[in-house]
């Protein structure tokens, strides 16, 4: 998972350096318009650009990561590996931070935080993480497996 972190940072810093750049995306990714072009048209919104954004870098970038990550350097992550990592942040978060560990769930400590500093609990209760996550990760299978279809039919002309 190590290995994953720079190349899934790597995704975010792009997408900032096209916005900034005046990129127009004009090949996507959806998801990343979409967040930008919210927290652009609303300024004030900013726990709901910043959800967007999230939804964004995990169902856009990390699948694109994953698949970075293993064409670049052979490291395949399974699923345990994957979904082990966010427990290990949430743990890391509890050490940092008692109350997390005191509410029993990240996903209601991180909702309850945000209604205490931003007033709004409805937007924040979409943003589900393990949903995402686990969209993500079952979107780098796919393009994995559409690879290796590709690699199959492209070595083999008679196929």
């Amino acid at each position: 998972m190590k290995s994953l972190n720079p190349l899934f940072a790597q995704k975010f810093v792009d997408i900032c350096e096209r916005y900034f750049a005046g990129d127009e995306f004009a090949n996507g990714p959806t998801l990343w318009i979409d967040a930008l072009y919210f927290y652009r048209s609303q300024p004030k919104q900013v726990v709901k650009a910043l959800a967007l954004m999230a939804k964004a870098h995990i169902l856009e970038d990390l699948p694109l990561s994953l698949f970075d990550l293993e064409s670049q350097t052979g490291i395949q992550i399974d699923e345990a590996q994957y979904s082990a990592a966010l427990d290990d942040i949430i743990e890391c978060l509890k050490m940092l931070d008692p109350s997390v560990a005191e509410s029993g769930d990240f996903e209601d400590a991180l909702i309850s935080t945000l209604a205490i500093h931003f007033g709004i609990v409805r937007q924040v209760r979409r943003v589900r993480i393990r949903q995402l996550r686990k969209a993500a990760f079952e979107a780098y299978r796919r393009h994995r497996l559409f690879a290796i279809d590709q690699r199959k039919q492209h070595q083999d002309p008679g196929a």
